[in-house]
């Protein structure tokens, strides 16, 4: 069961995870918009990790569920602990109800006791209760991650071809690991595939450690935009 399928990182993986040959279920908040899941062969059931009810009938009969359901900004109805908390908690209930045998978590690099960020704090809490929830369980934390579809690079991408000068946020002195989509999909599929990776939390990064401002430089470059 993948929970988050139509999301950047959900929307790859259940592309790979069918080229696998494994047998996917996606909880959708709107199944009508779910064609393209469809199309691959996956079973589109409707729920939201609001509706704990949605939650334990999606789960039924799955053998492993991996959760990727993240915010990077709060909204009207929703906000970090909504989501990542209660919505973390409810799935968790559901996988106990369902007898999940593998609980996969995706959370992010950062994610610590007492972090500034309320994002951070919160996928903490989540994966607190992830690792006390009685299920096995495996934490993926990626750190960026950029590829087809990603909204970092497609906002900053548009704020590089309007404005009259390159954005750079704060010092640009910054420093981050960017990891492409497939090499996340790797991971994923192969801690869903099998058992030796439980109970375990990896961070995983990129090979190369930039600044903001490199990104930033790299993005502009590829783009052919001179500021």
């Amino acid at each position: 069961l993948v929970i988050g399928a139509t999301g950047f990182v959900g929307g790859h993986l259940v592309k790979r995870l069918r080229r696998e040959g494994l047998t996917v279920r996606a909880v959708v908040r709107t199944p009508a918009r779910a064609q393209a899941l469809v199309d691959l062969g996956v079973e589109v059931v409707p729920g939201d990790i609001g509706d704990p009810a949605s939650l334990e009938a999606a789960a039924k009969g799955c053998d492993a569920i991996i959760h990727l359901v993240g915010i990077i900004q709060e909204g009207r109805g929703f906000t970090f602990r909504s989501v990542h908390v209660e919505g973390t908690q409810n799935v968790l209930d559901a996988a106990k109800k369902a007898g999940i045998g593998h609980f996969v978590y995706q959370s992010a690099v950062g994610s610590r006791e007492g972090a500034k960020s309320e994002y951070h704090r919160t996928k903490w809490e989540a994966e607190n209760l992830v690792r006390a929830g009685g299920i096995p369980y495996t934490i993926l934390r990626p750190s960026l991650i950029y590829g087809r579809g990603d909204v970092f690079t497609i906002r900053l991408a548009e704020m590089i071809r309007l404005a009259p000068v390159l954005p750079v946020i704060g010092t640009g002195r910054s420093k981050i690991q960017p990891i492409y989509i497939d090499d996340v999909v790797s991971c994923l599929v192969k801690i869903a595939a099998g058992n030796s990776h439980l109970g375990k939390t990896y961070e995983i990064g990129g090979p190369e450690e930039l600044t903001y401002e490199e990104v930033t430089k790299a993005i502009a470059a590829a783009l052919g935009v001179d500021r």
